[in-house]
C-alpha cells in the first residue's frame, strides 16, 4: 500500500500503528474519545509546524545552531548530531552541514565524538542562532565577539 506520510526521527522515539477498524470500534464505544484523539493529534502537528519553522528561517549557520539548541534541550547528553537528518531539516546538503559543525568544533561552539554532542556553549550557539555570526579564532573576529549579518 501506498502511504502518503512518513516521518524522520532525529532520537529515540516510540511510536504506535492503529488499525482504523479498532480506532473506529473506540469512537462507537466512547464518542468522546475522538474528540481527545484528535485534539491530541492536532496539538502534535501544530508542535511539528513551530519545529520545522524554526529550522525555515534564516543563514544556514543560524538554522543549525537552533538545531544543535533544540537536540540538546530535547535529549541532553543523549543528543545526537546527525548529519543527513540536520541537512534534510534545516534545508542544505549534508556536506553544508558537515562543514558547518567543523566550524562551530573550530569556534569551540561544540564538542562531538562518534556524532554524539558532548559539550556546547549555549550562550553563543543561542547568539547564532538569533542570526548573528559568532566570530572564533581564525574567522577574522575576537574570540567571542558577535558579527550580525542582516540584522541585529
Amino acid at each position: 500500500l501506498f502511504r502518503s506520510h512518513h516521518a524522520i526521527v532525529s532520537g529515540d522515539a516510540e511510536g504506535c500503528r492503529i488499525p482504523v477498524e479498532r480506532l473506529h470500534q473506540s469512537v462507537l464505544r466512547d464518542p468522546a474519545a475522538l474528540r481527545s484523539l484528535l485534539t491530541s493529534w492536532q496539538a502534535v502537528l501544530d508542535d511539528v509546524d513551530r519545529v520545522i519553522g524554526r529550522f525555515a528561517n534564516g543563514p544556514a549557520e543560524a538554522r543549525l545552531a537552533r538545531f544543535v539548541l533544540f537536540l540538546l534541550e530535547r535529549q541532553g547528553n543523549r543528543a545526537r548530531l546527525r548529519r543527513r537528518d540536520a541537512a534534510e531539516l534545516i534545508g542544505v546538503t549534508p556536506v553544508s552541514v558537515t562543514r558547518l559543525i567543523a566550524r562551530f568544533k573550530r569556534e569551540g561552539l561544540i564538542v562531538e565524538r562518534d556524532g554524539r554532542l558532548l559539550t556546547a556553549d549555549c550562550e553563543r550557539l543561542g547568539l547564532l542562532a538569533r542570526e548573528g555570526r559568532v566570530c572564533g579564532q581564525g574567522s577574522g573576529g575576537l574570540e567571542g565577539e558577535l558579527c550580525f549579518q542582516g540584522r541585529a
